[in-house]
């Protein structure tokens, strides 16, 4: 299985504060379909899966606009400072 990196910027200007909360929401649940996944910082995510980079972000893209930005890249190491604990001890279990 793969280590994947997700990290996302939603562009909504000029919409309503529940308009981005709901487009947040939605990518998150895709996020979250994953069977291992967890959030690192905002809108950066750590997934485990057979997938590609590639797949991954052409499946996430489905719930972002046009104008919004996502990056996806499979991890080979990674090293960290002032994570969540709960999300380091997921990482090492999981890696």
């Amino acid at each position: 299985m793969k280590n994947i990196l997700i990290a996302y910027d939603l562009n909504k200007t000029g919409q309503a504060y529940d308009s981005l909360i709901q487009a947040y929401d939605s990518l998150i649940q895709a996020i979250e379909s994953y069977k291992y996944y967890g959030e690192i910082q905002r809108s950066v995510w750590y997934i485990k899966t057979n997938q590609t980079a590639t797949a991954v972000k052409d499946y996430l893209s489905l719930f972002i606009d046009k104008n919004d930005s996502l990056f996806v890249c499979e991890m080979i190491d990674c090293d960290w400072f002032g994570i969540y604990p709960n999300v380091v001890k997921y990482i090492q279990d999981n890696w």
